[in-house]
């Protein structure tokens, strides 16, 4: 039990963190938020942005409706229980993959790499917050 309750948190970290860990990441003007800070962290051209911003966006959306659909609403400051991840795991596994794939398109091998640098870090502070949350 513990070992797939270490696997629905890192789940968690991965897939998301970045809505969570603000509720207002989960409002137009969250995502806006996310989107400029993820833009200068990958030092996007202008291009670039005009590019990948309907890919962030979709996968915001996509994610938002995976939460509504298993009744999760990080809107409200809710953090999903084991079971509601285990249950959405793989239709989020899926839109990471899917975003992946469409940003490899855009983005530069090195963007990309930084990409998932910042997403074992957002995956780091995750745990270090859930372990401080535990104490």
């Amino acid at each position: 039990m513990k070992a797939v309750r270490n696997i629905l948190l890192l789940i968690l970290c991965i897939f998301i963190f970045p809505f969570i860990t603000a509720a207002d990441n989960s409002t137009p003007e969250g995502f806006e938020k996310y989107f400029n800070n993820i833009s200068t962290k990958l030092d996007l051209t202008d291009q670039q942005k005009t590019e990948v911003m309907p890919i962030f966006l979709s996968d915001f959306n996509e994610t938002m409706s995976v939460f509504k659909k298993y009744g999760f609403d990080p809107s409200k400051g809710e953090k999903p229980g084991i079971f509601k991840l285990e249950k959405m795991k793989d239709e989020l596994q899926q839109s990471e993959k899917e975003t992946d794939k469409k940003l490899s398109v855009i983005l530069s091998s090195q963007q990309m790499d930084k990409l998932n640098r910042i997403r074992a870090e957002e995956k780091k502070q995750m745990e270090e917050e859930l372990k401080a949350h535990k104490k």
